[in-house]
């Protein structure tokens, strides 16, 4: 599918559409029932072994939540505006710090390669950044000029820091991410609780849970991973077109439903799902893919990778979090655990209970041998981590903290073993906003929320 309009574009024709909606049925834009967030940690396979200090809101706006990329020779790629310049020297490469709000990393390059008619394969990113966030990572780009980098608009991203270099951007060139965050809260805190707990989990780690991000926003993506690992492909694309969240919204969860009584009718359901070319993209590519090749359930995946990867991932993680659990609540942690997409069987071994539970052969790489940009490769995860922690201060709206957490490693796992991450206060907590930088004398996000006035989405409080 084209990717003409842009994606900005498309999300901007989206949210006027649903605003139409919302004005004709409102009653379907509030959420009435879902999974609290006990039933939330349990389905992603998460126990956490003690009980937070306080309950709280985290993203209300997206510059609550900084992310700023820590390189590896810890020099941190600042949300900070700045003109860019044009570089001088040579290099094969022409790398820039990208900072963005309100839209995912994969989004930006989506969006990066269609306005510099490149492919996204040459752009080189070291990690993918929250969405509902301020943040900054370095980006690099091959068959590009500077020049065609500088000339590109400001929308919900812009580019500074333009530069020649010799090699492209990868994971191996990130350490870390500084995280700087408000998380609102409904009651006051208690200061000297707050204050041990953090000794404890400085000292000591915190559990390295994958966290809900992990399982995407309908808390589905394991279970679609089972159901490949099964072989079942046609029940991933039924599942993944048609089956609602748990905490999604009334309006799309009608729409799955709707799309579920039209399943192989790859027409309607594209006519139903073309107002929202930006939430469904991935949903819209499935189902162009489904009206030229019928039956073909397996291209359709093809055609999403990314997705697919999760997917699987997504999985691996939820049997990651069941054995941490497990151990945790035994007291028998190890420093490390495997994850099961290796390809040395003892990795998987450990999880041979679970698998049997979920029907998924120990031959199970066999099943997925079509999706062939699948990587099995053996990978252990430190089952504890210590973030550091820069400063913190509890004020009216809350707390705001900001700490360092190495690479690939989840800021609301830490979080949460802190403060309860609450979704169901958001119409509980204060709407001020907060410079939190300046608060806690980092810097200032004021600059920048300028220049981002015309594509930020503030948060409107959920009717009762």
């Amino acid at each position: 599918m084209s990717d003409e309009k842009g994606t900005f574009n498309k999300w901007q024709q989206e949210q006027s559409y649903l605003e139409e909606q919302k004005k004709i049925h409102p009653e379907l834009f509030v959420k009435t029932e879902g999974l609290d967030l006990s039933g939330q940690l349990s389905r992603v396979g998460i126990v956490l072994p003690h009980a937070p200090i306080a309950s709280g809101f985290i993203k209300y706006f997206p510059f609550d939540f900084i992310v700023e990329e820590i390189k590896k020779d810890q020099q941190v790629v600042s949300i900070d505006y700045e003109e860019p310049k044009t570089p001088t020297g040579a290099g094969a490469f022409v790398r820039a710090d990208v900072v963005k709000i309100g839209v995912s990393t994969v989004d930006v390059i989506k969006e990066l390669a269609n306005k510099l008619k490149i492919k996204e394969t040459q752009i080189g990113y070291g990690g993918i950044k929250d969405a509902v966030a301020l943040t900054a990572q370095n980006f690099s780009f091959s068959g590009i000029t500077p020049e065609a980098l500088m000339q590109l608009p400001v929308t919900n991203h812009f580019l500074k820091n333009i530069q020649f270099a010799n090699d492209s951007v990868s994971m191996n060139n990130v350490s870390g991410n500084r995280f700087t965050i408000l998380i609102r809260t409904k009651d006051s805190i208690d200061e000297e609780k707050l204050r041990e707990r953090i000794e404890v989990l400085s000292k000591d780690g915190f559990w390295n849970f994958y966290w809900m991000q992990r399982f995407g926003n309908r808390l589905l993506s394991h279970w679609w991973g089972l159901l490949l690992l099964q072989g079942k492909e046609e029940r991933v694309v039924r599942s993944y077109l048609c089956e609602p969240g748990p905490n999604e919204s009334p309006f799309f969860a009608n729409l799955r439903k709707l799309a579920n009584t039209k399943f192989e009718k790859w027409e309607e359901i594209i006519e139903l799902y073309k107002p929202f070319e930006f939430t469904l993209r991935n949903e819209l590519i499935i189902l162009n893919h489904l009206k030229e090749f019928r039956h073909d359930y397996t291209g359709a995946l093809r055609a999403i990778p990314e997705q697919v990867k999760l997917w699987l991932y997504a999985y691996a993680s939820f049997l990651f979090n069941k054995s941490l659990s497990f151990a945790a609540s035994s007291g028998e942690v190890p420093q490390k655990l495997p994850l099961l997409l290796s390809n040395n069987p003892k990795d998987y071994e450990m999880y041979k209970q679970f698998l049997e539970a979920d029907k998924i052969p120990l031959d199970f790489a066999q099943k997925i041998r079509r999706f062939d940009f699948i990587r099995f490769v053996p990978r252990s995860v430190e089952t504890k981590l210590i973030a550091k922690i820069i400063s913190y201060k509890i004020i009216p709206e809350g707390l705001i903290i900001s700490f360092e957490l190495p690479k690939g490693s989840y800021a609301t796992t830490f979080l949460s073993q802190i403060i309860t991450l609450d979704a169901s206060l958001v119409n509980q907590v204060s709407t001020n906003e907060v410079d939190i930088k300046e608060i806690l004398g980092t810097g200032s996000i004021s600059k920048t929320k300028e220049i981002f006035k015309n594509y930020t989405v503030l948060r409107q409080k959920e009717e009762d």
